[in-house]
């Protein structure tokens, strides 16, 4: 049974035991990779069996695709967007540079760190995953103690890179890159926050946009053109620097003060490129990054057929949380994230009757029409289910 926590149908790549009957799959280490479709937060069930084989994904000797996108890796990763007929990004690597804050360096980056940075060169890469669902490059770095491996990830059907890395950290006053300079003029550059977008000038006009060298963002940053953007999507890593069309995230730090051992030593962590069409709200690129976050879930074991528990109609309204009431009911936080004024659909399996009230649950303000239930720009609603009666 393959469970989706998110309020829209999915189809994605799973990882499970054994084949999955008439599903399309590719035999990988460690065991099958499924592509399935599952219903708004529900679950469908899957009778293990003969599976069949299907995919968009062509492996060469130094480039993956699949029908959206080409990745092609030399010295530098490079991506080539298929359907928008341009380079999405022109050149990809790891950088290493010192990082000496004058005080504080558990928690301050200065500036000045980029006056001495090296760029790392690949040691070697090799394909390690081949199959018509996901195909992979694996590329090995060097740099003093330390040793990094990336794999470099395309799945069928499937515009988002998923790059995973496995870091063994052996340094110093020595912050880690990932920099991809990107095949757009990147005026505007978008950073999610806690329930909000804030959008920042990539070419900095005064001195409090020059400070705001490094700035973070929750889940996910888009730079972007009116038709055209590449958004980075992170699981954690949420220290971000933008200048004209340059993205870089922040990997590993190895400050001394006040933990000698923060990042040192064995790292794996994840993270996504997802180049675009249009601008991140034509994108769905808030969607996105709650999937990569939010994988769908694999349970040994069968609950009969397919089941979905709430759906919402609209991509620019989110469901941030869902759980037992303080006193009674259901509750459903929802917010809207595209920074527009919205109105979604709330498809519920859940009976009984629908009331807003506030965050703290102790101020009612009427019945919520689940059928039209309208946000302001970036407005955040709570909304009680409790049985009637």
């Amino acid at each position: 049974t393959v469970v989706n926590p998110l309020p829209w149908p999915r189809r994605e790549l799973v990882m499970v035991k054994e084949e999955l009957e008439g599903v399309p799959t590719q035999k990988v280490d460690g065991g099958y990779l499924a592509l399935v479709e599952v219903p708004a937060l529900g679950w469908r069930s899957f009778e293990t069996g003969p599976s069949v084989v299907s995919g968009d994904v062509v492996v060469g000797d130094n480039y993956i695709e699949n029908s959206l996108v080409r990745v092609v890796f030399d010295d530098s990763l490079r991506i080539y967007d298929k359907e928008a007929n341009r380079w999405a990004v022109e050149d990809g690597y790891l950088m290493a540079c010192e990082d000496m804050p004058s005080r504080w360096d558990g928690w301050d980056i200065e500036a000045y760190y980029r006056r001495v940075c090296r760029r790392l060169e690949p040691m070697g890469f090799s394909i390690v995953e081949r199959g018509p669902l996901r195909g992979c490059i694996e590329v090995n770095y060097g740099f003093r103690e330390s040793s990094i491996r990336q794999r470099i990830c395309v799945s069928a059907f499937s515009r988002r890179v998923d790059v995973e890395s496995e870091v063994d950290w052996r340094e110093r006053l020595t912050l880690l890159k990932a920099v991809y300079k990107l095949g757009v003029f990147g005026h505007n550059a978008s950073f999610e926050i806690p329930y909000g977008v804030v959008n920042r000038p990539t070419r900095p006009s005064n001195t409090w946009e020059v400070a705001k060298f490094e700035v973070p963002a929750l889940r996910w940053v888009d730079v972007w053109d009116p038709d055209y953007g590449v958004a980075i999507i992170n699981d954690g890593r949420q220290g971000y620097s933008v200048e004209e069309n340059t993205v870089s995230i922040t990997l590993l730090r190895s400050p001394i003060y006040p933990n000698p051992f923060l990042d040192y030593g064995s790292n794996r962590f994840t993270y996504a490129i997802y180049p675009h069409i249009g601008d991140w709200r034509n994108a769905q690129v808030p969607r996105r990054a709650y999937e990569f976050n939010q994988p769908l879930i694999v349970v040994e074991g069968t609950s009969g057929g397919e089941e979905s528990f709430l759906e919402i109609t609209n991509p620019a309204i989110m469901l941030e949380a869902l759980k037992w009431g303080e006193d009674s009911g259901i509750v459903l936080r929802l917010y809207e994230t595209y920074g527009v004024s919205a109105c979604t659909e709330v498809k519920s399996s859940i009976g009984g009757e629908a009331i807003e009230t506030d965050i703290l649950e102790l101020n009612n303000y009427g019945d919520a029409d689940l059928r039209n239930l309208c946000f302001k720009p970036y407005e955040i609603k709570t909304i009680l289910i409790r049985s009637r009666g």
